[in-house]
């Protein structure tokens, strides 16, 4: 006979639960003796120990069970010998990491994201692999700022001079100035100055 571990069986009247072989001698009922022997195995339990490991927002089927929180699960099932057999499960769910990125830019540059250079106002999603090796969630909010160009028409007459930023003009021409916006892109400013000529009028009297 077999039976499992933490059973027993009992034999002409004793209890035993270890392998090995039990002998009685008994009575028959024409008086003579009858010897009975049982050859007795204990099968053994199975205890399994399973560490394991998903992403945040995947399953895991344990026996049927569908996972998705990180613990400790116990299942019992008939193992080949038809013992139970015991598993015991260390289930770890490692996080989805979401990164939120606001940058901004000069219109004429270009933001690399994820090898992809980028040059409008938009929100931008990629997913990368992380070093636990979930999903990576990026999002990317880009402003493109203006550059900005003014031109300006202006007349001096002779002799004077015009303040062109700190600069003090007094000669006709085109000038040009870079100047840094409010956020930090550039502003050209082209000036074009005439110098207009004082009228001279000789009289004889």
């Amino acid at each position: 006979d077999s039976i499992c571990a933490g059973e027993s069986t009992v034999f002409e009247g004793i209890t035993v639960d270890t392998t090995g072989t039990y002998v009685d001698t008994l009575i028959s009922i024409i008086g003579c003796d009858s010897i009975v022997s049982l050859d007795l195995t204990v099968l053994p339990v199975n205890i399994e120990t399973v560490q394991d490991t998903i992403c945040e927002g995947d399953t895991y089927d344990f026996n049927g069970n569908i996972l998705t929180l990180a613990n400790t699960y116990v299942d019992t099932v008939v193992g080949t010998n038809g013992c139970d057999s015991i598993v015991t499960l260390e289930l770890v769910v490692n996080p989805r990491v979401d990164t939120t990125l606001t940058e901004e830019i000069c219109a004429g540059m270009t933001y690399d994201f994820g090898g992809v250079l980028l040059d409008s106002t938009d929100t931008y999603i990629d997913t990368l692999v992380s070093a636990t090796g979930c999903d990576s969630i990026v999002t990317l909010n880009l402003t493109v700022h203006p550059v900005y160009s003014e031109i300006q028409d202006q007349q001096i007459c002779e002799g004077t001079n015009y303040d062109f930023h700190g600069m003090l003009l007094d000669t006709a021409g085109t000038y040009v100035d870079t100047l840094m916006s409010i956020n930090g892109c550039d502003s050209v400013i082209t000036l074009n100055l005439v110098l207009l000529d004082v009228l001279r009028t000789n009289l004889t009297d």
